[in-house]
């Protein structure tokens, strides 16, 4: 289980900027989607507005391993982290991360497109971050849940 000085120091590096790329393996292949965050803090669960239809959702529900990558540029560090996805359709919640999403930035990005009526949540849990500097080309465990 991740710590309350882990999970700080992870958001730290992740907090800004708010988009990700996001990795899957889709029927053998692995794909990757642009992500935007919509949280104003990290306690080992990121949360991200999609669209289901273009979400290979099936597939994410098979094999439900992703990872994210973060490029933290103040550092020079590219973030990665490995979690499970799991979809969510609760519009209480949405509306939540919504908000906190608006009063964190005024770009209405994120929040524009999920007033369309297939957008979805996706939940990673985390299990995993590293990091890559970029100058160095060093590695560093940061947390493992495994």
């Amino acid at each position: 289980m991740m710590t309350d000085s882990e999970s700080q120091a992870i958001w730290q590096l992740i907090r800004y900027p708010e988009r990700s790329l996001l990795s899957y393996i889709d029927r053998g292949q692995v794909r990757t989607l642009s992500v935007r965050m919509v949280q104003n803090n990290f306690d080992g669960t990121l949360w991200f507005p999609v669209l289901w239809r273009d979400m290979a959702g099936r597939d994410l529900r098979v094999n439900d391993a992703v990872c994210l990558v973060f490029r933290n540029q103040v550092k020079n560090q590219e973030v990665c982290l490995h979690g499970i996805a799991n979809f969510h359709q609760d519009a209480d919640l949405m509306g939540t991360l919504m908000a906190q999403s608006q009063a964190r930035n005024s770009d209405s990005d994120s929040t524009d497109f999920c007033n369309q009526d297939d957008c979805v949540l996706l939940e990673i849990h985390v299990y995993q971050v590293e990091t890559w500097d970029l100058d160095t080309g060093c590695h560093r465990m940061l947390f493992s849940d495994q």
